[in-house]
């Protein structure tokens, strides 16, 4: 869950999803932005007329959701999906309370809410306000708090990062209070909550409000990054490693099949090694994420203090200076393909082919019945009726003999009917080389 805080141009929106890309997030919830689905994968979103709402629930495309329900709010505050994951009923909803009049909001979205849902987002209030708010709780406090435990107990929900009941971290820090706050949260319904393994707040970079990412238990089996297989560099090591096991190994047992199983392992390890060099290129930026971790930390404990903000600051440009750096290579090399690629017939064509083929994809439509039709062989016969009956229709007879319709008349037709003359033919040419510039005017 992250209030990204608008997505105005390209490099601001490429930073955001190349991170979700990053941390290989399958479900991200986002607020105060207007997404659309060209620009991400699975797009639900609720939008407003002013930048400072609207949101987005962005599902991964390999995930299998299959949406039944989509509600959103007029006023941008919220949206509910309900839907199957992986065959299993679930409702996510994603929230952005407002500031004052909380408890109508919280009515209003209980009436459209059944027990046991997933979701999260900004709530402009914590639930714990001594242990939420580095500062002194607001006036306001008590009764928020009161509201948003009310109401995550009636959905029999928990709070994600309370797998550390004293563990203090924050999500927001108010300039104007001098005062960091956990406004953000995401909460989960018991069974969901027994699988997760971890959540992290993440630091305050790009938005001033940090990530909540809590993350599953999943079985996970080794599988080779194809994008390797692109670099001559390591295709080069794998063909030496791989003669070089065979040259030492050769012989060494009668079993073909044991040979075959140790050269596979033989193979992911050195894969695995090559792997993990590679990403000690990228030990600069964890490295710089985890000093603005230090600097937030220590700026939490004591946020009146000048010195620790300007540290906080330097280590928040640093990194953001490195990100930028990231986005530009990457802006660059995605001219450079298309410049190169761009007008020839191969795998971009075909990828920008693929995802506009499925734009236009009609997955499902609502009959006379209400019934919403997903089967293709239903969609396709309802089609067919439609038409059918639209071109049977009196309205499209009596418009189509009062439509004028324009045509050639006789003179014309025998004028473009008749053969092409010598001195035609040479006008031709010669108006098709001057325009070509093969042959100088004079000719």
């Amino acid at each position: 869950s992250w209030n990204v805080k608008w997505i105005n141009g390209p490099t601001k929106r490429y930073e955001i999803l190349s991170q979700f890309a990053r941390n290989i997030y399958n479900i991200a919830l986002l607020q105060e932005t207007h997404l659309i689905n060209s620009e991400a994968g699975q797009v639900f979103s609720s939008e407003y007329n002013s930048k400072s709402r609207g949101m987005a629930i962005l599902i991964r495309k390999r995930v299998q959701w299959v949406a039944s329900e989509v509600i959103n709010d007029p006023e941008g505050r919220f949206i509910i999906i309900r839907g199957t994951l992986y065959n299993k009923k679930f409702i996510i909803i994603k929230i952005y309370a407002p500031n004052t009049t909380q408890a109508p909001f919280w009515g209003n979205i209980s009436q459209q809410v059944s027990p046991n849902p997933e979701g999260g987002g900004d709530f402009n209030a914590v639930e714990d306000a001594g242990i939420d708010r580095s500062g002194h709780p607001l006036p306001w406090d008590s009764k928020s708090s009161k509201i948003i435990r009310d109401f995550m107990t009636s959905w029999n929900t928990n709070d994600a990062w309370r797998m550390y009941p004293k563990e203090r971290k924050y999500t927001f820090y108010s300039l104007a209070h001098k005062s960091y706050s956990r406004i953000n949260a995401i909460y989960v319904s018991h069974s969901i909550l027994l699988n997760t393994l971890d959540t992290k707040i993440g630091n305050l970079t790009i938005s001033d409000h940090a990530t909540t990412d809590p993350s599953l238990s999943k079985t996970m089996l080794w599988k080779l990054n194809t994008s390797l297989l692109k670099e001559t560099k390591f295709t080069e090591m794998i063909r030496q490693e791989i003669k070089e096991f065979f040259s030492t190994n050769n012989g060494s047992v009668n079993s073909k099949n044991v040979v075959w199983d140790a050269v596979k392992a033989f193979c992911r390890g050195r894969i695995i090694i090559y792997s993990s060099n590679k990403r000690k290129k990228e030990k600069k930026k964890t490295e710089l994420e985890s000093k603005l971790d230090k600097a937030e930390k220590a700026h939490m404990l004591d946020p009146k203090n000048g010195q620790l903000y300007v540290e906080m600051l330097q280590a928040h440009n640093q990194l953001q200076i490195l990100i930028d750096q990231n986005t530009e290579f990457a802006f660059f090399r995605t001219k450079k393909k298309y410049y190169e690629l761009g007008d020839k017939a191969g795998a971009l064509l075909a990828h920008a082919l693929k995802k506009q083929e499925a734009a236009y994809t009609v997955p499902a439509i609502k009959a006379n019945n209400e019934n919403l039709i997903k089967d293709p062989r239903e969609l396709t016969k309802n089609f067919k009726n439609f038409i059918k009956v639209c071109t049977l229709h009196k309205r499209v007879h009596q418009k189509r003999n009062r439509a004028k319709i324009p045509c050639r008349s006789q003179d014309d037709q025998i004028k473009l009917e008749a053969p092409l003359g010598n001195k035609e033919v040479e006008q031709a040419i010669k108006k098709w080389a001057l325009e070509e510039n093969k042959l100088p005017e004079s000719t």
